[in-house]
């Protein structure tokens, strides 16, 4: 009698280590992808809300200083491009010296992103030279929707839905601005491209980080 309770004890002890076995697995892979939501929520909060609250802040002001200035929108928003790649520089260069250690899988992602951004802006002004000539409206509305058209490919690319839903977002309202709103585009998109992409940046920031 007794050994026949240890026996069962024992086949209860091995059916409860099989369980054991089936649930880790499942288990594991949901702390897996756990851990890499919040790895990418973390990379969007440290390296991507800053750069997207510097340029959302600069687009905004370059749209509202052109709406009243327009005849010198060119030289303002050379300005902010300017401005902007500088301050992208040393952004991404104090966030760089402020990390305790730093991946060499993520060292690659950087340096492969910078270099889509330069290239991207390489093919913009290829892409300008080649259709030319644009009035000021067209240039601007060109250049913002293949900016955003970068955004959702790495939304995509990064399952990344703020991402994907800012580059589609600014893009329909920069159609509504070109195609419906001509008389205030800059002030329509003041608020429509440089004020979104601010405030999701401040919100990728703020809920992220």
């Amino acid at each position: 009698m007794e050994n026949a309770m240890c026996g069962n004890n024992d086949n209860n002890h091995e059916n409860n280590s099989e369980v054991m076995v089936a649930e880790n697995p499942a288990d594991s892979l949901e702390a897996i992808r756990n851990t890499i939501s919040r790895t990418r929520k973390a990379v969007a909060g440290a390296y991507g809300s800053p750069l997207m609250m510097l340029w959302g802040g600069l687009l905004a002001i370059a749209y509202l200083v052109s709406h009243f200035y327009l005849k010198h929108a060119h030289i303002i928003f050379w300005t902010m491009a300017i401005i902007g790649g500088v301050g992208s520089y040393l952004v991404w260069a104090l966030l760089l010296r402020k990390m305790p250690f730093k991946e060499p899988i993520e060292e690659k992602m950087n340096l492969r992103i910078g270099a889509m951004w330069w290239l991207l802006f390489l093919y913009v002004s290829i892409w300008l030279s080649l259709l030319a000539p644009f009035n000021g409206m067209q240039m601007n509305a060109f250049i913002v929707t293949a900016i955003m058209f970068a955004y959702v490919i790495m939304g995509l690319w990064f399952k990344e839905m703020y991402l994907l839903g800012t580059g589609l977002f600014v893009t329909a309202m920069t159609l509504v601005g070109f195609f419906v709103l001509p008389k205030i585009y800059c002030l329509w998109m003041a608020f429509m491209a440089g004020g979104v992409i601010f405030a999701i940046g401040l919100y990728t920031k703020l809920k992220w980080n």
